[in-house]
């Protein structure tokens, strides 16, 4: 009814705003927090979420330290919501298992300085500086990768809808 449409969806992942992730904590309560995220994936033309969704992984970073991220370690189950300010709204669901990389199980940093780039940088060549910066400022952090594989999108544009 409100579905988003392919080129919408596209734009939404790749934008710089900030996902709520959405953990589970030990008590089986839930446990939210606003991160940096990036995809890496496809959406096909004729996306549908539940019968033709993207393929792909959303990638997000933190400390080992962090509450959620002890939460993802126990318990793998997550859902990710990303969400823009509106009118008109629109946001994106996500739900599936989440994979946890150590930095010595691969090769962060490329995904780092994406993750960076699209946030700090911001895509403008003049923020480079500020890139590399912010890279060597948290170089020395030990932090754990996590990989959300979606089993199931929600992809929801209400720019269409009309009260009358």
């Amino acid at each position: 009814m409100y579905e988003m449409s392919a080129d919408t969806l596209r734009e939404m992942l790749g934008q710089r705003s900030t996902a709520v992730l959405a953990t589970v904590r030990r008590d089986g309560s839930p446990y939210t927090i606003p991160l940096w995220f990036l995809w890496q994936g496809e959406v096909p033309d004729d996306v549908d979420p539940a019968g033709n969704p993207p393929s792909g992984h959303v990638w997000f970073s933190g400390r080992t330290t962090s509450t959620w991220a002890k939460h993802l370690q126990r318990d793998a189950r997550a859902s990710l919501c990303i969400d823009v300010e509106g009118p008109p709204a629109m946001h994106i669901g996500l739900d599936g298992p989440v994979e946890c990389l150590t930095e010595e199980e691969f090769d962060h940093a490329p995904l780092m300085r994406r993750v960076v780039e699209k946030y700090v940088g911001r895509g403008d060549p003049a923020n480079d500086e500020m890139v590399e910066r912010y890279l060597e400022m948290t170089g020395s952090i030990t932090q754990l990768h996590f990989k959300l594989t979606p089993t199931r999108w929600r992809a929801i544009d209400l720019s269409s809808f009309d009260p009358r």
